[in-house]
């Protein structure tokens, strides 16, 4: 087994732990869950030394088996909240809002009500394909359900997600506030950014949970696209729309600068 040389230091192994004991969970399948990945394993797998893993995950109250868990809870939930889902989502945004800049300054509010319904096609699409796609979703679901059933409020994974929850709402409140911003709409009263983000979020994993059991989960053609050409929408990104219908309205009412309600 190898050991730490002189330039590895402990957050290496820990490091080396935590992508040995996601890739030990991904082999073994989500249903068996964390208890599938034993410490033992991830050391051999890592190819570090016990008494170097056992350092690198030491912790005043968790025994070395719980940080590791712990830690693979928390890295996987980064991935999902904050890894290449969240740069595709606004690289497809940013390249829309790149193909009506010019509508945006100088379009009627038909024009503009076109551009921001477009936006939340390619964003909501692209939100739902990575939500399907991701390994990182099926392994968490798995885990709120067990948490579901679960009594002990103390478990540490409650924790971990409920952390995983406020980072997911902090990003995606931050892309709901700028298309707002961007097409002067405001949230109706009484509801909160928190609440619509929260309300997406539960939309969007509820469909991706059941895509590939639920035949009706497919794409819809519209004609949203120019002179009425049909595109196609998820029923994510049909559902997001009619959402911030509901919870958004125009800042200035009789003289909107776009109003997905009439156009």
């Amino acid at each position: 087994m190898a050991r730490p040389g002189p330039d590895s230091t402990l957050d290496e192994v820990r490091a080396k732990l935590i992508a040995a004991g996601t890739e030990l969970l991904r082999e073994r399948g989500v249903d068996l869950g964390l208890a599938e990945v034993p410490l033992a394993d991830a050391i051999t797998k890592a190819g570090v030394t016990r008494s170097t893993a056992y350092r690198s995950l030491a912790h005043d109250e968790l025994a070395p088996q719980a940080v590791l868990h712990r830690a693979l809870v928390d890295n996987l939930l980064t991935r999902y909240t904050q890894g290449d889902g969240r740069d595709d989502i606004q690289a497809d945004i940013s390249a829309e809002l790149a193909r009506h800049t010019g509508v945006l300054e100088h379009g009627d509010i038909r024009e503009r009500t076109r551009a921001m319904r477009a936006i939340i096609r390619v964003g909501a699409n692209r939100s739902y394909v990575g939500a399907i796609d991701s390994p990182e979703r099926s392994i968490l679901t798995a885990m709120y359900g067990a948490l579901r059933s679960s009594a002990d409020d103390s478990d540490w994974r409650r924790d971990s997600l409920s952390e995983g929850e406020r980072s997911l709402n902090e990003m995606f409140s931050s892309l709901y506030e700028g298309l707002s911003t961007l097409f002067h709409h405001r949230l109706r009263e009484p509801f909160t950014m928190d609440q619509f983000t929260a309300a997406a979020a539960s939309l969007l994993e509820g469909m991706a949970m059941r895509h590939g059991f639920n035949d009706e989960l497919r794409t819809v053609e519209r004609p949203t696209g120019p002179e009425g050409s049909l595109e196609s929408w998820t029923l994510f990104a049909i559902a997001f729309e009619a959402m911030f219908v509901g919870m958004f309205e125009p800042d200035d009412p009789h003289d909107p600068f776009a109003d997905l309600t009439r156009y």
